[in-house]
């Protein structure tokens, strides 16, 4: 079967609010040193206006698929959705959306529809599991993610939120991509963050706790898919391509690739077991089955032993651990020239316009696709996806993409151009009270 013949990816938009806060704004706004932006890789963040909801930019994520790129509304056979949006218990996202298209005089109330909540992650398994639907059934799918991230004032995370959607049609002959090996994952219970509503749904996480999880995970999602797929290295199998990360900060991409590559390419293999062994221990400490029953019995009570936690410093040896491996390990591999190289080309390329964005949770994933698949010609090459959700898991999956990508897909520089510069007074005036 030729790859014109199997299922795969027909075409990918995305929306962006109206507003683009920059991190200069911000950083004097909030009275931070606006070299810790830089250090993040934070140049901004999307700001929706009054009118604009997670469920609108994925509506019109969904619109542009068949405005923009003529694609036929009534192929779609199914519609799957992830979100950390959900309004509440037995609330279906997709049905909210499919109800905004027909205003929009898209009618896709014929399709069976699926709202997946989660942190972050779903958004490569979905695609995977679209394609194999699409394969099955001879239908198209749509799959669509979308989120704002937002964190109390003067918080640490603040400067990290922003807001995207992005929305994959998949189907038989295909024009982005097509999945060239099955994926490779890690899933545990490791509540590094979350969104309890004890805490008015506002994000609830140690930050060192949360950089190792990402690394934990991430690393080991990489090895699983190279074990399962008979792949020595993830950088060589991606050649002149791409591994596009999970995005909360760039910084933390850098991490992560630093850590890739002190495994494949900088001989330190036993050393990263080493530290990945015992923030396994660690984790299985803090959050053993006790924790996890606590959580699904009474989140408020969840909550109070996440806390009390933090306070007796609970966190301490994971916060030791990310330090000793940071200052041994990843620190100097990030000064290496040869390291710097792999990123500029492998990794750079698709964190550039999230950079403007902030981090979009479960549709990050695909804005950082979107920004390699726009910055770089991947025609015939790899591209390399890597999420993350706390909670915790990781995906890893390859696409190899197709010539002529370029006309089906959103211009993601063009999205950020088009989004109005605001103060950081505007800003205030826009959150939600």
């Amino acid at each position: 079967m030729s790859e014109k013949e199997k299922a795969g990816i027909k075409s990918i938009s995305c929306s962006l609010p109206s507003y683009f806060l920059p991190a200069e704004e911000f950083a004097e706004g909030r009275g931070i040193d606006r070299k810790k932006l830089e250090h993040l890789g934070i140049k901004g963040q999307a700001v929706p206006n009054e009118n604009e909801s997670v469920e609108s930019l994925m509506a019109k994520s969904i619109e542009r698929l068949f405005d923009e790129f003529e694609e036929n509304p009534k192929e779609v056979g199914y519609l799957m959705v992830t979100s950390e949006e959900i309004k509440g218990k037995g609330d279906n996202l997709g049905n909210r959306i499919i109800s905004l298209l027909k205003m929009r005089e898209i009618d896709l109330t014929g399709v069976n529809s699926t709202t997946s909540l989660a942190a972050c992650n779903p958004l490569p398994s979905l695609i995977e599991q679209g394609v194999a639907l699409a394969e099955k059934r001879g239908e198209d799918v749509l799959v669509v993610a979308g989120d704002r991230s937002i964190y109390q004032e003067n918080s640490a995370g603040e400067e990290t939120q922003g807001m995207a959607a992005c929305a994959f049609l998949i189907g038989k002959e295909p024009k982005v991509g097509v999945l060239d090996k099955p994926s490779g994952c890690k899933s545990d219970f490791v509540f590094d963050w979350w969104r309890p509503q004890e805490n008015g749904n506002l994000p609830v996480f140690d930050g060192i706790a949360s950089m190792l999880s990402y690394l934990f995970f991430t690393s080991k999602s990489q090895r699983e898919f190279k074990k399962k797929n008979g792949i020595e290295s993830l950088i060589d199998y991606a050649g002149n391509g791409i591994i596009a990360w999970h995005r909360p900060s760039e910084y933390m991409v850098e991490l992560g690739s630093a850590l890739l590559y002190a495994e494949e390419k900088g001989g330190l293999e036993e050393e990263i077991n080493s530290y990945l062994s015992k923030a396994k221990e660690e984790f299985s400490k803090l959050f053993n089955p006790e924790f996890a029953e606590l959580f699904s019995n009474d989140g408020g009570e969840a909550l109070a032993r996440y806390r009390k936690l933090q306070e007796e410093g609970a966190f301490k040896n994971l916060h030791a651990i990310f330090k000793e491996m940071n200052s041994k390990v990843l620190k100097k591999v990030r000064e290496k020239k040869e390291f710097k190289e792999v990123y500029e080309n492998l990794v750079k390329p698709g964190v550039k316009w999230p950079n403007y964005i902030g981090n979009s949770y479960t549709a990050s994933i695909g804005t950082c696709l979107l920004s390699a698949l726009n910055e770089k010609d991947l025609e015939g090459e790899r591209a390399i996806l890597t999420s993350y959700g706390s909670g915790a898991n990781s995906t890893t999956l390859s696409l190899k993409i197709l010539d002529g990508y370029r006309d089906h897909i959103t211009k993601i520089d063009e999205e950020v151009g088009k989004m109005k510069r605001i103060s950081f007074k505007e800003y205030v005036d826009l959150r939600p009270k």
